[in-house]
């Protein structure tokens, strides 16, 4: 820890579901804007295309790595450890979500360009939608429960005393506990 207090933390799994589904939603929705006002083929052609090359990229060379990497590297927590209620972190899932869904709406307007915007939000929501797969399925192989005090690292002091924050993957702001059952 960095000597400020501990957040409560959340179960990453809820939080990448949550956000990922609404921006996967969002993303979908962008694409079938693009379909209705552009020409319908090559719009969809576009979408997919930029969907599964962005979700794949997103999640093959970025999120799977730091994943791995942060659940690896995860401090053990002894119990108890104070939690985020699932329900508060679906809720400020949902906040964040929403947020970056107007972003993705304002940069299609933007462009003018609803298939560009929506396929790399849909492959983002997908890629997210993964990752949770993946720490749910490590949870249950280790017998333990990732958790997260709920932030976003900007920046991160490397070898050299540089460097940048992984967001809100960063090895350092993730903990194990031994599994009390299910995750939510």
């Amino acid at each position: 820890m960095d000597g400020t207090a501990l957040k409560s933390l959340a179960s990453p799994a809820v939080e990448y579901r949550v956000t990922g589904a609404l921006i996967l939603a969002t993303g979908i929705v962008l694409g079938v804007a693009a379909v209705a006002i552009q020409k319908p083929g090559p719009a969809a052609f576009r979408f997919l295309f930029l969907a599964v090359f962005f979700g794949g990229i997103m999640y093959l060379a970025t999120y799977q790595r730091f994943l791995r990497k942060a659940v690896t590297q995860a401090r053990h927590l002894p119990d108890p450890v104070t939690r985020e209620d699932p329900a508060a972190t679906r809720r400020r899932a949902v906040r964040k979500a929403l947020l970056l869904s107007i972003f993705e709406v304002i940069l299609a307007l933007l462009f003018r360009d609803a298939a560009l915007v929506g396929g790399i939000t849909a492959g983002g929501g997908a890629a997210l939608l993964a990752a949770s797969r993946w720490i749910e399925r490590w949870e249950r192989e280790q017998g333990v429960q990732v958790l997260r005090e709920p932030r976003w690292r900007w920046s991160r002091q490397g070898r050299w005393g540089w460097g940048r924050g992984r967001g809100a993957m960063d090895p350092q702001d993730f903990y194990v506990v031994r599994s009390e059952g299910p995750s939510p």
